[in-house]
């Protein structure tokens, strides 16, 4: 089998895998008896998606790192893969890994580590403390896709409680700032645009400032 052709078969590999979670969470799956279909890995198919996850990885912090420091670009959006599963890196060793064996939280390390990356080029740069930066997900903990997959350890189950988690994180460092500030209030990350154009306005200007517009804007739009 060459290489080109291990890559195909593991792409379909991972389709059929995806395929099958989404219809076991159909309303119908009960009665169509779709949950009882067979998990699909293997492991050699497995270790040819990793490594096409590592590769992809590895472009896109490389490409991230570029954009982060382009002085030109009055806004940079970057969207990294991890720590989406299955795991891709070793948290014990620091290093890459395409067997399978690694889980969530090892790819939660690595994502740890790219935002260090982007961070530090960015300080080198100059332009760290002359920009906003937000940091969030485009979704929240999903354990009920992710309880089947390969790499979802007892250790992942314990931390999670085995069970989905309606939130996400939103890390917001305006220019300048020195000092933090929290927010407990419940508000739809759909927001996201507006509380972006209100900086750019002056209307939410530092921690505080943020904290401010989103309490007096949170219900504008209603929390899934």
């Amino acid at each position: 089998m060459t290489d080109e052709h291990a890559r195909r078969i593991g792409v379909v590999h991972t389709a059929i895998g995806q395929i099958q979670r989404q219809l076991r969470h159909t309303p119908f799956s009960g009665i169509l008896h779709l949950d009882e279909l067979p998990e699909v890995h293997d492991p050699k198919l497995l270790a040819v998606v990793n490594e096409e996850h590592i590769a992809a990885y590895k472009k896109i912090i490389h490409d991230s790192l570029a954009a982060a420091v382009d002085s030109r670009a009055n806004l940079v959006f970057l969207h990294l893969p991890v720590p989406h599963p299955i795991g891709i890196y070793n948290r014990d060793t620091g290093a890459f890994d395409s067997t399978g064996a690694r889980d969530y939280f090892d790819n939660v390390t690595l994502a740890d580590h790219a935002l260090g990356e982007i961070r530090r080029a960015m300080e080198a740069a100059g332009l760290w403390d002359r920009s906003a930066v937000l940091v969030t997900a485009d979704h929240p903990l999903r354990v009920e896709l992710w309880a089947t997959e390969p790499g979802w350890s007892p250790m992942s189950a314990r931390s999670t409680g085995n069970r989905s988690h309606p939130l996400v994180p939103f890390l917001w460092k305006a220019p300048g700032q020195t000092t933090a500030a929290a927010y407990d209030g419940a508000f739809n990350t759909v927001m996201t645009d507006r509380l972006m154009l209100a900086y750019l306005r002056g209307e939410a200007a530092g921690p505080l400032g943020v904290v401010r517009w989103l309490e007096a804007n949170r219900n504008s739009v209603p929390v899934e």
